[in-house]
């Protein structure tokens, strides 16, 4: 393998190794609402929210509002 391919290799299986990190989840809210997302939702501790896409967009909840987090089987 050429020394110039190395860089391209590593960055296509880091990829695919984030590809696998983030899935969809299940979202169960303190009200027994259940929200389905398309990838893992990401807590940010600056605003206290998680954030998450579903049906293509954009969604934050408030950490208070969440009973749990799990992955979709």
């Amino acid at each position: 393998m050429k020394t110039r391919n190395v860089p391209s290799v590593v960055l296509l299986l880091s990829a695919i190794l984030l590809a696998g990190c983030s899935g969809p989840a299940i979202v169960t809210l303190k009200d027994g609402r259940q929200l389905k997302t398309t990838d893992t939702p990401e807590y940010d501790e600056e605003t206290g929210f998680y954030e998450f896409e579903r049906y293509g967009r954009r969604m934050r909840v408030s950490a208070d509002a969440i009973l749990s987090i799990r992955d979709a089987d």
